[in-house]
C-alpha cells in the first residue's frame, strides 16, 4: 500500500503546548531529519524489525514518487524525545529512520564505484557520521539499540557494498540478519535500476534520490520534552499501532533505572510479563499498556491512560524501586490473566460457581472498567472471600445495566478505589465491598422495578438474562437445561423482528415493544427456524413443543400483545431480583 499524501506538506516548524509541556515540531524530509540531529534509538528498544517486503515497498513508493516528479511522498510523524546526553530518542519511527540510512549509505557505494568521491563524502559527512565537537570525535549520527548498533557501525556504515565481500553469519541475531537483508535488498535495487545507463546518468539519478530523501520524502518530526511527553503523545494520537511505543517507553524508563548488574533481571521479568499476556490478546504491546495501567491501579487508584507514565516516573526512581515494580508485576500477572479464562488452573480449588462467574464476567458482561478490581481480588483475596467476591461483581454488573445504567459508566474511579484498597490490604473481604457501593448500586426495589421496563438490544445479554431467569424459575436441569451454545438454543423475539399487518400490533407499538426483555425468550434452534416470522397465533403451536419453561408458558396465552409482555415481564423482574441478588 502506498503511504503517499494526496496533498503536499509545507515545510513549517514551530511550538505548541499540551499538559503543561512544550512540544516542537517540523515538517521536513526524512533525510534533514537526520541531518539536522544525532539521534538514539533507546538502548533497550526493540531491535530492527523490518522484513524484505516492506523495505522493497518503501523503495518502490519512493522510486514511482520521483518518476511521477510528485510534490511529496508522505512517510508519516517520528517522535523524539529530548535527553541529556546530546542525543535525541527515537521514541516512534526507528524503522523508517534506520532504512533511510541504509539507503543513504549504499548510494554513497555507488557514488563511489562510479568514481564520485565528493558526492560520496557529502552524504558520509552529512548523514552517516558527523565531527562533534564537544566530543572532539567524528560521530555516527545514528545510534541503534543494544543488539544492533555494533552490527550498525561495523556492516551496515562502515562496509562499502560494491567492494567488500560481505556474506551472512549464522552468529548474528535475527535483527542483524534483517539489517543485512535491508542492505542488500536495497544495494540490488539501486544496481537494477543502473542498468544500461552510462555513468553520468547514474550519478544524476543516485543524487535526485538524495535530494528526494531530503527535501521530498516528508516525515512531520514532533520533539517532546521527555519520555512521559511522548507517551502522552501516543495516547493523544490515539492510534493502536503506536502502543508498542508506549510499552517500550515504559520498558526503557524502567531499566534506565536498574543498574547494569540487575539488568538481566529485569529484563527477564519484563520477557515473563510480555509471553504471559501473548495468551490473552491479539495485540501484545497494547495488552502489556493496559496491563501496567491495572497493576498501577492496585496500588495507586485510578490512573487515566495519559497520566500513567507520568505516575511511575514520579514514584519509580531508584533501583530498589525498579526492580520492585517489575518484580511484582511479574509476581501477579498470572492472577491478571486468569481472570480472563475460566479454565485457568488458578480457578480448579474455587469450584464452578467461580469458573461460571469469571466466564460470565470475562465472556458475556466484559466491562472494562471492573476490571482492576477482579484482578485485585483475584490477587489477594483468600479463595472463601474471592467466590463471594465474584457472585457480588455479576450481580452489581447486571443491575447496573439493567437497573441503572445511565450511572454505570461512571463508576469507574469507585472500582478503582476499591482496587487500591483491596490491593493494599485495606478492604479483605466481599461483605467491605459490597458496603463501599451500597450507594451506588440499585436496590431491591429499585431493580425490580427497573427490569419491569427493560429492553434489551444486545443479543448476548439478552441470552444470558433469560437463561438465568429461565434456571431460576423452572429449574433448569437435565434436558430442560437452555444450553447457552447458540447453535442448539436461540434467542427468539415472539413479535418478530420484520413487521407485518397480521402481527396484531401497529407499527408503533411494534418498535416500541420489539426489544422488550418480556417479548424475547429462548428456543431450541430448530424451532426458531420453523416458526421464523409467524405472527404469534401460529407460532404457538412451536412453542407448545419446547422444553424450556418460559418458552412453553406462552403456548398458553390467547394472544400477545402489550399487556402480555408487561406481565410476563413483571415475572422476570420478580425472578431477576433472586438470581442477581446481593446476599452470601
Amino acid at each position: 500500500m502506498r503511504l503517499r499524501s494526496a496533498f503536499t506538506i509545507p515545510k513549517t516548524a514551530g511550538v505548541f503546548q499540551m499538559a503543561d509541556q512544550d512540544y516542537s515540531f517540523e515538517n521536513n524530509g526524512i533525510a534533514s531529519v537526520i541531518k539536522n540531529n544525532l539521534l538514539l534509538v533507546p538502548p533497550n528498544q526493540r531491535p530492527y524489525a523490518w522484513k524484505k517486503e516492506h523495505v522493497e515497498q518503501l523503495l518502490k513508493d519512493i522510486f514511482e514518487s520521483m518518476e511521477e516528479s510528485e510534490d511529496q511522498y508522505f512517510l508519516g510523524t517520528v517522535v523524539l524525545v529530548e535527553s541529556e546526553k546530546g542525543r535525541r530518542l527515537i521514541a516512534d519511527g526507528q524503522q523508517r529512520i534506520a532504512t533511510t540510512s541504509i539507503i543513504l549509505a549504499r548510494i554513497r557505494d555507488q557514488l563511489r564505484f562510479h568514481g564520485e568521491e565528493k558526492d560520496a563524502d557529502d552524504i558520509q559527512n552529512r548523514y552517516l557520521k558527523t565531527y562533534v565537537r564537544r566530543d572532539k570525535a567524528d560521530c555516527y549520527i545514528l545510534h541503534m539499540n543494544t543488539e544492533d548498533d555494533l552490527f550498525f557501525r561495523n556492516t551496515i556504515i562502515e562496509k562499502d557494498w560494491q567492494k567488500d565481500d560481505l556474506e551472512e553469519d549464522e552468529n548474528w541475531s535475527q535483527s542483524n540478519r534483517r539489517l543485512f537483508s535491508a542492505s542488500s535488498t536495497i544495494n540490488n535495487f539501486l544496481i537494477e535500476h543502473a542498468a544500461g545507463r552510462n555513468s553520468a546518468k547514474i550519478i544524476r539519478k543516485l543524487n535526485k534520490w538524495v535530494d528526494f530523501l531530503e527535501e521530498r520524502v516528508g516525515v512531520v518530526a514532533v520533539v517532546v520534552p521527555d519520555e512521559v511527553g511522548a507517551f502522552r503523545m501516543f495516547e493523544t494520537l490515539n492510534d493502536r499501532g503506536l502502543r508498542a511505543s508506549q510499552a517500550d517507553i515504559l520498558k526503557n524508563y524502567i531499566f534506565s533505572r536498574v543498574r547494569s548488574a540487575d539488568l538481566p533481571s529485569a529484563q527477564a521479568h519484563w520477557a515473563y510479563i510480555y509471553n504471559a499476556l501473548e495468551d490473552i490478546s491479539n495485540d501484545t504491546d497494547e495488552q502489556m499498556v493496559l496491563y501496567l495501567k491495572h497493576f498501577w491501579t492496585l496500588s495507586q487508584g485510578l490512573t487515566r491512560d495519559r497520566e500513567l507514565a507520568a505516575s511511575i516516573k514520579k514514584c519509580v526512581k531508584s533501583t530498589t524501586q525498579s526492580l520492585s515494580f517489575v518484580s511484582d508485576a511479574k509476581d501477579s500477572v498470572n492472577d491478571y490473566t486468569a481472570i480472563f479464562n475460566p479454565r485457568d488452573a488458578k480457578w480448579k480449588s474455587y469450584g464452578s460457581d467461580v469458573q461460571a462467574n469469571i466466564k460470565i464476567l470475562s465472556d458475556v458482561i466484559n466491562i472494562e472498567q471492573i476490571v482492576p478490581l477482579v484482578f485485585a481480588v483475584s490477587r489477594r483475596f483468600s479463595v472463601v472471600e474471592a467466590k463471594k467476591a465474584f457472585g457480588l461483581f455479576v450481580s452489581w454488573s447486571v443491575r447496573l445495566m439493567l437497573g441503572n445504567s445511565g450511572r454505570a459508566g461512571r463508576l469507574d474511579k469507585q472500582y478503582a478505589d476499591l482496587a487500591r484498597d483491596v490491593g493494599t490490604g485495606k478492604i479483605t473481604t466481599a461483605r467491605a465491598l459490597r458496603d463501599a457501593l451500597s450507594d451506588k448500586v440499585p436496590n431491591d426495589t429499585t431493580f425490580e422495578r427497573a427490569v419491569a421496563e427493560a429492553r434489551v438490544s444486545n443479543s448476548v445479554l439478552a441470552r444470558y438474562y433469560l437463561i438465568s431467569i429461565e434456571k431460576q424459575l423452572n429449574g433448569g436441569t437435565g434436558e430442560l437445561e437452555p444450553s447457552e451454545d447458540v447453535s442448539k438454543v436461540n434467542l427468539e423475539h415472539v413479535i418478530p423482528k420484520t413487521y407485518r399487518g397480521d402481527l396484531g400490533v401497529n407499527r408503533a407499538d411494534h418498535a416500541d415493544l420489539l426489544m422488550r426483555l418480556g417479548n424475547q425468550t429462548i428456543m431450541q434452534a430448530t424451532l426458531n427456524r420453523e416458526s421464523a416470522n409467524l405472527p404469534f397465533g401460529q407460532k404457538k403451536h412451536f412453542y407448545n413443543k419446547s422444553k424450556i419453561g418460559i418458552t412453553k408458558d406462552l403456548a398458553r396465552l390467547a394472544s400477545f400483545k402489550r399487556t402480555q409482555i408487561d406481565s410476563r415481564q413483571k415475572r422476570f423482574a420478580k425472578a431477576a431480583v433472586q438470581v442477581w441478588n446481593l446476599k452470601f
